[in-house]
């Protein structure tokens, strides 16, 4: 964690926590007990869940380019391309899924969730778009909570399992079980 009001090099922090960032959500919290989450993903990543997010997400892309898959509010997928420099704005409560590369870095500002208030991940079905599973829970340490209900999710054959076409959703590549 880096000192509050002493500027610092945010490039060179990364390299220095570098081997710190670990699949499947490769996340370093930079700043905590903030008003903001300030932290730094790195790719690769190995998530395909939806992130549900209360609150706006910002985006910014320090080092390579991103995609990120969106649901709109009529169940529409739609992928995005952040490109190195580029900054996107997530809305809150939209389904969002970033795919990370190896070597690209980013920087994600969110807003600490007080009790009471819930993050979702939710998955769906390559094949068809039916929902597959959807968790909710209260994210105090978001380096670890995203991770463990990856987890669950990718080690449970059954709520990989579409219920609509028997289509069993593939566990990321570089995910560990």
């Amino acid at each position: 964690m880096s000192e509050l009001n002493v500027p610092f090099d945010l490039m060179e922090w990364i390299e220095d926590h570098a081997a710190d960032f670990e699949p499947p959500v490769s996340n370093k919290v930079v700043w905590s007990d903030r008003d903001l989450v300030f932290m730094i993903v790195g790719g690769p990543n190995a998530r395909n869940d939806f992130h549900i997010d209360p609150y706006d997400e910002i985006f910014m892309q320090l080092r390579g380019d991103i995609r990120v898959d969106l649901i709109d509010h009529d169940d529409i997928r739609h992928e995005r391309r952040v490109a190195q420099g580029e900054v996107m704005l997530v809305p809150a409560e939209t389904p969002h899924s970033p795919r990370r590369p190896a070597g690209s870095w980013g920087l994600v500002i969110e807003r600490p969730r007080p009790p009471g208030v819930l993050d979702e991940l939710a998955w769906f079905c390559d094949d068809c778009g039916l929902e597959l599973h959807r968790s909710s829970f209260h994210v105090s340490d978001i380096e670890t909570e995203l991770a463990a209900a990856i987890g669950r999710f990718n080690r449970d054959e059954s709520l990989r399992t579409c219920k609509r076409c028997e289509s069993l959703q593939a566990v990321p590549e570089d995910f560990v079980l």
